[in-house]
């Protein structure tokens, strides 16, 4: 895909690098996805692919605000660990993500059924009363080149929405 009619490349002070644009659904969400991705939705998953490589971005737009992003993320990592979907998994690790409020981290590596080696990230994360797991998955090789990209992307995301979570309403009992 090239930038959708009227995609930008700045919104609110936050301006993209060349060859990089925002992608938003209307929801309220924008993140940076390269020019020339393709894209699907899949359910309430917004997914990018790369057209000369095998590298994915992915959103999943609907996930609980409610519940607690490690919990979750260590539970969909035993779902799919148990389910062999895919080779050679191995869990990096599953961890809490520092200064950010409800968030965590849950990175991997696998082999695509080529016989490839790939790397996976995803952040769960809460922003703006909505929960949200943005992913990327390279390969092995190029993950060190890709760090920066995905350090961007997350970065440079931001949501709209304003209504917020039970969970990020101040709490009464003081510091």
């Amino acid at each position: 895909m090239t930038p959708l009619a009227g995609a930008a490349q700045g919104v609110s002070g936050l301006n993209l690098p060349s060859g990089w644009s925002y992608f938003t659904d209307g929801s309220g969400f924008h993140i940076a996805v390269p020019d020339g991705w393709t894209y699907q939705l899949i359910g309430a998953t917004h997914c990018f692919r790369s057209p000369r490589n095998a590298r994915t971005l992915t959103l999943d737009a609907a996930r609980d605000p409610a519940a607690d992003p490690v919990t979750e993320s260590r539970a969909e990592e035993s779902r799919l660990a148990a389910s062999g979907e895919l080779p050679d998994y191995a869990l990096i690790g599953v961890n809490p993500v520092p200064l950010l409020n409800k968030a965590a981290d849950w990175e991997y590596r696998y082999r695509s059924a080529g016989g490839t080696a790939r790397h996976a990230v995803f952040r769960w994360f809460v922003m703006g009363g909505r929960a949200y797991a943005l992913g990327w998955s390279t390969t092995e090789k190029a993950w060190t080149a890709d760090l920066p990209k995905i350090q961007m992307i997350r970065s440079t995301f931001y949501s709209k929405r304003s209504t917020p979570s039970p969970q990020s309403e101040p709490s009464s009992s003081g510091p």
